[in-house]
């Protein structure tokens, strides 16, 4: 880079100062996939940008009804005795949260834009459409438009595709949002999108992107795999949530009648009760709930198939790429998934997938699988690992990132202006 510039990157992780906190005190699932893609790219960013900076602001629900306190704590964030950033503190009441949360990005972001000297260029890497996150931007990069401010947006959802339930509220407070964005992201100077046809939703109008579909920390390694098992065991980590399969893949599990095949399901949702209802019929479906990552890493490596039952054709399926994808990859374990729309075709070559909706081509596609020849499973699941070891690691996805924004920051200052 020709010229020195500050690096911030806008968050909303949890940094593991608070993990703990967060944990005892959130009701009902926790964003772990959200916090596991910044967490991987603040990794990858970080090695092109030594001194990459977050301001962070952890997404938690709001207080009283799914978070037990009314303000979210403050802390200075750090890895390898290192500090890297600062999680700031704001009134997590709902309704009002994040108006609050507005008002402190504006007062922070005030700060830096007006410390800049005019040999100084500013990149800021913003994660997610949170309108609180790019209304401050806008009104700020407008009112120092003199100086040399690059904006980079990270878009892993988009407003009204996340499956959320639709009410008479959020249906406000959604167009309200879609006002607030639409309007901000004028200010961008690119995006990083989650999927190619994420383009059809955004205003890119000839700005330049490119697609990061999921990143794989390769500093987080699975654990090694125990005693192999006579047991079949089929996994699922993630939301249990209807238009996540979840339902789907355990009336498939059902009709095997084979008592040497478990299915193993980790996650929190709606359909919770409803599963724990189903493990008490039959045993060997065994509902572990909302745990740790490592373990969930552990539980996997020690599984004969992972199974995302994702069924495509949904609103949202075109605009999204499931991150569990990457992690059972590296598992070494083989892994079953549809024909997800937002899934880049390479992934198919590594997995086994399947076309047809329905719970018999569900349950015959696992016993097929299953009582495959060992050896024939271990390669194609080998193969897979080494796909996401080596082509979706932190570094080669990020630089991807950092390759527009470094095409940009080369060109004559006027273009940031």
């Amino acid at each position: 880079m020709s010229e020195k510039a500050k690096v911030y990157f806008l968050t909303s992780l949890f940094p593991k100062e608070l993990e703990s906190e967060i944990t005892l005190h959130s009701k009902g699932a926790i964003a772990n996939a959200n916090n596991t893609l910044q967490w991987n790219l603040y990794s990858g960013l970080q090695k092109f940008y030594p001194n990459i900076f977050l301001l962070n602001f952890p997404n938690v629900g709001a207080y009283p009804t799914k978070y037990k306190k009314i303000f979210v704590s403050e802390t200075n964030i750090s890895l390898l005795d290192k500090t890297i950033g600062k999680s700031y503190s704001f009134l997590n009441l709902v309704f009002f949260k994040h108006y609050f949360k507005y008002l402190k990005i504006r007062s922070i972001v005030k700060n830096i834009f007006e410390s800049l000297d005019e040999s100084e260029k500013c990149i800021f890497y913003v994660y997610d459409l949170y309108p609180s996150f790019l209304k401050a931007l806008y009104e700020l990069k407008n009112i120092y438009s003199s100086k040399k401010i690059y904006i980079c947006l990270i878009v892993p959802d988009l407003l009204g595709k996340t499956g959320s339930r639709e009410s008479f509220l959020y249906n406000f407070v959604l167009n309200r949002d879609r006002t607030v964005v639409s309007n901000s992201l004028t200010i961008v100077d690119s995006f990083v999108l989650l999927s190619e046809q994420m383009r059809e939703q955004l205003p890119i109008n000839g700005k330049k992107y490119t697609v990061v579909e999921g990143i794989y920390n390769d500093d987080l390694d699975p654990c090694e795999r125990s005693d192999v098992s006579n047991l079949k065991i089929l996994f699922y980590s993630g939301a249990m949530d209807e238009r996540n399969g979840v339902l789907n893949l355990i009336k498939a599990f059902s009709n095997i009648l084979d008592q040497d095949y478990r299915l193993v399901l980790c996650g929190d949702g709606p359909l919770k009760s409803d599963i724990i209802k189903l493990s008490e019929r039959d045993s060997r479906i065994l509902y572990k709930g909302q745990l740790p990552r490592e373990q969930v890493l552990n539980i996997q490596i020690n599984s004969t198939l992972l199974i995302n039952p994702r069924l495509p054709g949904q609103d949202f399926t075109k605009y999204s790429f499931p991150s569990k994808t990457m992690e059972y990859f590296a598992s070494g374990v083989p892994t079953l998934m549809y024909k997800l729309e937002g899934v880049p075709e390479e992934y198919f070559e590594h997995s086994f997938y399947l076309i047809d909706p329905s719970i018999d081509a569900l349950k015959n596609k696992i016993l097929e699988i299953c009582e495959n020849e060992p050896s024939v499973l271990k390669d194609k699941a080998l193969k897979a690992r080494d796909f996401i070891l080596t082509k979706k690691n932190a570094r080669a996805q990020c630089e991807k990132i950092y390759n527009i924004c470094n095409d940009l920051l080369e060109r004559k200052n006027e273009n940031f202006n």
